[in-house]
């Protein structure tokens, strides 16, 4: 990936994707508005393993301030390859949670 290739791009205000498919987004009801005033960050991958730091009962009490910080929370957590044009999935980072 060069410099010129965006790591993040808007799937709508509320809900950012990264190209492997990692996710900021604000908790949505069901007319798809956002219902929060947070951010999640969202693992590049899906996981029944409630160990998993990606888990969606884990994401679901992490909470952010902005947008970005839920981003770099995710680029911190689950990085993305530079060299690879579409990463190894599942990805299952070794880091802990640092929240």
């Amino acid at each position: 990936m060069d410099s010129q290739t965006p790591t993040w791009r808007e799937f709508r205000p509320s809900s950012w994707t990264r190209r492997d498919m990692a996710g900021a987004a604000q908790p949505h009801d069901e007319n798809d508005q956002p219902e929060a005033d947070y951010w999640l960050a969202w693992p590049p991958y899906i996981t029944g393993d409630k160990s998993d730091i990606g888990h969606p009962s884990k994401v679901m009490r992490r909470r952010f301030r902005s947008r970005e910080a839920a981003m770099a929370y995710a680029d911190r957590t689950w990085p993305i390859d530079p060299n690879s044009t579409w990463p190894t999935s599942p990805y299952r980072p070794q880091a802990r949670e640092d929240s």
